[in-house]
């Protein structure tokens, strides 16, 4: 066997490896979703956020989803510890921008705005302006359709 074939079997038996790695970490927190609940519940989502986004991306929006669902409901109990729920909106909002649904991440990232001012933090700040600027830069053009922007707005108001 030469150099070149040992490089090669050794890089796949090492990516095998870390795929059975990721996959036994993902096992080990949906397990432990049972168990948590609160914020520990939220973080422990988004981990399985992002052991799963670049891999799985439709498990990795799931967990982005219940987390910023989960965050809702803290927050609507008056929650103080703002950094999970920011966190999950955050992962949530990425996912929708790269899934092309822009009007659900414009309203994630303003989210995000909107709960660093409540808790004082300038967390994903520099990002988030640049989805947003993306997204107007996107409406600005015709790509996305104002009237179906305004129609998001208006929905979110009266909901």
């Amino acid at each position: 066997m030469n150099f070149r074939s040992f490089f090669i079997l050794v890089l796949i038996l090492c990516l095998q490896s870390s795929s059975i790695a990721q996959e036994n970490q993902t096992e080990i927190l949906e397990k432990r979703l049972d168990s948590v609940f609160g914020i520990e519940k939220i973080e422990t989502l988004n981990q399985l956020y992002l052991l799963t986004i670049h891999s799985e991306n439709k498990a990795g929006y799931k967990y982005a989803k219940r987390s910023a669902d989960l965050s809702d409901k803290l927050i609507e109990s008056n929650y103080t510890a703002i950094k999970p729920f920011i966190v999950a909106y955050y992962n949530l909002a990425v996912s929708d921008y790269n899934a092309g649904d822009f009007i659900d991440a414009k309203y994630g990232f303003q989210k995000i705005i909107e709960l660093n001012k409540a808790g004082n933090l300038n967390l994903y700040q520099k990002s988030t302006k640049q989805f947003i600027d993306s997204i107007q830069d996107r409406i600005d053009r015709g790509e996305i359709k104002e009237n179906k922007f305004l129609n998001r707005l208006n929905n979110l108001r009266i909901g």
